[in-house]
C-alpha cells in the first residue's frame, strides 16, 4: 500500500519461519508459533492447480470446513494451525465456494492481513457482488486512511517529508468499496454508518450528515445514529438538530453510557480543580456541582440548549470513535488523548511521526497535537494505537518518543491551571455588538438600582426585516437566578436609521434590580440566522446611599433631549438619552454628558450650592511627548498631563440630572480619560466618576 509498509510486509511473508511477532518491548521478542506465511501467500497457486484435477465429493470439503470451525472456535495456537490446514483442503476441493473462502480470510487476519486482503480480493474475482469482502476491503482502506492522513518521516537532519498524501489512495479505495455496497444494498447499516465516519475525517460534513439522515428513517430507534448524527449537525454549525440527536441518543443509551455522558466525564473534567476535597461530597452534592458548573459555562441562555454542553457530548462521542482501545474494553475518553479532546477539543493541527531505527535507537510511532498555547505528545510505544503521553527516555532507553517535551509532567500542571478550554458554537456566526453599561439610583424603586445595557445594531443593506431577540439573565455567585427578561423585537431596513448612520440603531435595555454582586449575561440572538452575541462575566449593582452624596455613571452621549424622549434607547424622568455604545466621538458625532446626583444639601432658600471639576487627560497608554498640543478654552486649568474645568451652579433639586456637551474640536485623536468630581459645597463632601472614550479628530 504504501512504499515502506509494502516492503516491509513482503520481507516478513517471504521468510519461511515459524514464530509470527506481535511486539518488541525492551528487547524482547513476544512471539505466539504459528504456521509459514509464505503457505498463505503461494496457496492461491495451488487453488488454481486444483481445478484441473478430478472433481472430489463435496461432502468431504464441507466435512473439513466443519472441522476447521470446530478449531477455530477453540481458539488456541494449535487449533487455528488446524483450522488454517483443513481450510486449505476444503478450498483445494471446492475453489470457487466463496464462504470457505470467507472463513480462511477471516483466520488470516490477525496474523497474516496481507494474505488475508489478498483472499477478499480473490473473492470478488469469483463473485464481484460479495459484500462481506467489499465490507472487510473497506474496512482496511479507511484504517490505512486514518492510520496515514496525519504522517510524516523525521529524518536526522530535522527534515519532515509528509506523507499524508499517501492516504488519498486510501480514502479513493474505501470511498468507493463503501457505495459498492450501498448500491446493493441501499441501506447497508455499516456501509453507511462507515462511509459517512470517512467523510467526517476528510472534513466535508455536507456528505456525511445526508448518509446519516437516511439511516435514521431506516433505523429511528438506533441509539449510535442519533449520537453520531449529533456530533455531526455539531461540526457542521446545525446546533439546534444537534440538540435534538442528542437528546433522543441519550434516551435510548444504557444506564453505564448515559453517565459516561452526563457524570463521570464531567467529574474527570473537574477532578483536578477539586483535588481530593471531591471525595468528601455526597453523590447530590457531586449532582448539584455538575448543573452550576453546565450553568456557569453556558455561552447563550436565550436558546433552549446549553451550546457547553452540547460541545461536552460532542468531545465524548468523538472521543469514544476514535480513541477507543477495543482489545482492553477501554473507552475513548478514559484514554490519554481521549481526555485532552475532552479538556481542550480538537487541535489545530496533528503530525504523526512515523516508526524508525536510528542506529541502536528505536523511533517509537508518535502523534504529536499542536493547540494555540500548547503542544501535547503521545507515544504508540506497540504500535497496537494505544497512545500515552510522551516522556523523556531513560538513560540507555533505546525505544524512544519522537517528542522532545515531557507531556506526562506538563499535563499534571495543565490539568490544574487549565482544567479545560472552550470557544463558544453557535447556530450563526459571532455578531461584534459593542454594549456600554450604566447604573442609576433607580426611578421607579426603592432600595433598587436602574441598570441599562445600551448596544448598538448594524443592518444589512439585504435585510428587509430582521427578528432579533435580546435577553438579561442575572444570577447570583451561585448560578441561582435573580433576574431574566427577554424582549423579541423585529425591525424593517427603514427603522435602521439613526440619523448619522444609515444602517444601524442604538437600543437600550433596563435591569431594575436590589444591590448585588453575581454573574451577567447580556444576549443578542438574530433569530433568522442564530447569529448570536454573548456578553457574560461577574458584575456588582451598584447600592445607591438614600443619606450620604451619590452620583450615577456617567453616560456618554450623543444627544440627551427633553422634547419626545420617548424616541430615545434611555429615559430618565424627562429627559431622553441616546447614548453611544461605541464610546467614539468625531467632529460629526457630538460628545454630551450625562449624568446624575443624589442626596445634595439644601439650603434656606431652597436651593443646593455644587462645584463640578471636569478632568480631561489622555489615557496613559495613549500619551506621548506632546500630549495635549491643542487649543485650549481660557476657562480650562491645563497642565502637561490634563486640563480641568471647575464649575459652580445651583439648582433647587436634591437628586438632579445634569447634561453638557463637550467641544473636543482641535484635541489630537486618540483614547482620553474623562473624569467628574461633585463637590456638596453645603455638607463638603465628594463624590467623582470615571469614563474613557475614544475622539476622532
Amino acid at each position: 500500500m504504501k512504499l515502506l509498509h509494502f516492503k516491509i510486509s513482503s520481507f516478513l511473508s517471504s521468510i519461511t519461519y515459524s514464530f509470527v511477532v506481535l511486539v518488541i518491548t525492551q528487547g524482547i521478542i513476544q512471539a505466539q508459533p504459528d504456521l509459514k506465511d509464505d503457505d498463505a501467500s503461494n496457496f492461491s497457486a495451488d487453488i488454481m492447480r486444483a481445478k484441473s484435477e478430478s472433481e472430489i465429493p463435496t461432502a468431504e470439503a464441507k466435512s473439513l470446513f466443519n472441522l476447521a470451525q470446530e478449531n477455530i472456535s477453540l481458539n488456541t495456537v494449535h487449533s487455528r494451525k488446524l483450522a488454517r490446514e483443513y481450510l486449505q483442503k476444503a478450498i483445494l476441493l471446492e475453489p470457487e465456494n466463496i464462504e470457505f473462502r470467507l472463513c480462511y480470510a477471516s483466520l488470516l487476519e490477525k496474523y497474516f492481513p496481507v494474505s488475508a486482503y489478498s483472499e477478499y480480493e480473490n473473492i470478488l474475482q469469483i463473485d464481484s457482488t460479495c459484500i462481506e469482502a467489499i465490507y472487510k476491503l473497506a474496512l482496511r482502506s479507511e484504517s490505512e486512511f486514518n492510520e496515514w492522513k496525519f504522517s510524516q518521516k523525521k529524518f536526522d537532519d530535522g527534515i519532515y517529508f509528509d506523507l499524508s498524501d499517501e492516504a488519498l489512495s486510501d480514502f479513493r479505495k474505501a470511498e468507493y468499496y463503501y457505495k459498492k455496497i450501498i448500491s446493493y444494498q441501499p441501506l447497508h447499516y455499516d456501509a453507511l454508518m462507515h462511509l459517512s465516519f470517512l467523510y467526517e475525517d476528510s472534513n466535508v460534513p455536507e456528505k456525511s450528515i445526508p448518509l446519516l439522515e437516511t439511516l435514521l428513517k431506516a433505523f429511528p430507534d438506533d441509539k449510535d445514529v442519533h449520537l453520531y448524527l449529533g456530533l455531526l449537525y455539531y461540526k457542521d454549525n446545525q446546533i439546534q438538530k444537534a440538540h435534538k440527536e442528542f437528546q433522543e441518543a441519550l434516551i435510548l443509551m444504557q444506564p453505564e453510557e448515559r453517565k459516561d455522558f452526563t457524570y463521570n466525564t464531567v467529574i474527570e473534567l473537574l477532578s483536578p480543580v477539586l483535588s481530593e476535597k471531591i471525595k468528601n461530597f455526597s453523590q447530590p452534592e457531586l449532582e448539584n456541582l455538575i448543573s452550576s458548573f453546565w450553568k456557569l459555562n453556558e455561552p447563550l441562555f436565550l436558546t433552549e440548549y446549553n451550546e457547553r454542553l452540547l460541545e461536552h457530548y460532542s468531545r465524548v462521542a468523538y472521543a469514544n470513535l476514535r480513541y477507543s482501545v477495543p482489545a482492553e474494553n477501554k473507552q475513548g475518553w478514559k484514554t490519554d488523548r481521549g481526555e485532552m479532546h475532552i479538556r481542550y477539543g480538537d487541535p489545530h493541527k496533528i503530525v504523526r511521526l512515523r516508526p524508525g531505527v536510528d542506529w541502536s535507537v528505536v523511533k517509537l510511532k508518535t502523534e504529536i497535537w499542536h493547540y494555540e498555547e500548547f503542544t501535547l505528545g503521545f507515544v504508540d510505544k506497540f504500535s497496537t494505537n494505544k497512545y500515552a503521553f510522551s516522556s523523556p527516555p531513560k538513560f540507555n532507553e533505546r525505544y524512544q518518543s519522537q517528542f522532545g517535551d515531557d507531556t506526562f509532567f506538563f499535563v499534571e500542571s495543565l490539568r490544574k491551571i487549565s482544567p479545560q478550554k472552550y470557544e463558544p458554537v453557535f447556530e450563526g456566526p459571532p455578531l461584534d455588538i459593542p454594549v456600554d453599561v450604566t447604573q442609576f439610583l433607580s426611578l421607579s424603586a426603592n432600595n433598587k438600582t436602574d441598570v441599562y445595557f445600551s448596544y448598538k445594531l448594524e443592518h444589512s443593506d439585504s435585510q428587509e426585516c430582521v427578528q432579533y431577540q435580546s435577553g438579561i439573565f442575572f444570577f447570583d455567585l451561585f448560578m441561582n437566578p435573580i433576574y431574566q427578561k427577554k424582549n423579541d423585537f423585529k425591525f424593517s431596513a427603514g427603522d435602521f436609521n439613526d440619523g448619522r448612520e444609515k444602517n444601524s440603531l442604538v437600543k437600550s435595555s433596563l435591569m431594575t434590580v436590589k444591590p448585588d454582586s453575581g454573574n451577567i449575561s447580556f444576549e443578542i440572538l438574530r433569530t433568522d440566522d442564530g447569529a448570536a452575541f454573548s456578553n457574560q462575566g461577574r458584575f456588582k449593582v451598584r447600592k445607591f446611599n438614600r443619606d450620604v452624596l451619590e452620583m450615577s455613571d456617567i453616560v456618554l452621549a450623543e444627544t440627551v433631549e427633553s422634547a419626545d424622549p420617548d424616541q430615545l434607547p434611555i429615559i430618565r424622568e424627562n429627559l431622553g438619552i441616546k447614548p453611544n455604545p461605541e464610546l467614539s466621538f468625531s467632529s460629526t458625532v457630538p460628545l454630551f454628558i450625562y449624568y446624575e446626583t443624589y442626596n445634595l444639601e439644601l439650603g434656606d432658600d431652597g436651593m443646593n450650592n455644587i462645584e463640578q471639576t471636569i478632568l480631561l487627560k489622555r489615557s496613559e497608554d495613549e500619551t506621548g511627548g506632546d500630549d495635549l498640543i491643542a487649543p485650549i478654552i481660557k476657562m480650562f486649568q491645563t497642565d502637561e498631563k490634563q486640563i480641568a474645568l471647575i464649575s459652580n451652579f445651583q439648582t433647587r433639586e436634591r437628586n438632579p440630572q445634569i447634561y453638557f456637551q463637550l467641544d473636543m474640536n482641535g484635541y489630537q485623536s486618540g483614547k482620553y480619560e474623562l473624569e467628574i468630581k461633585i463637590k456638596d459645597l453645603f455638607s463638603g463632601n465628594e463624590v467623582f466618576r470615571k469614563k474613557e472614550f475614544f475622539w476622532n479628530q
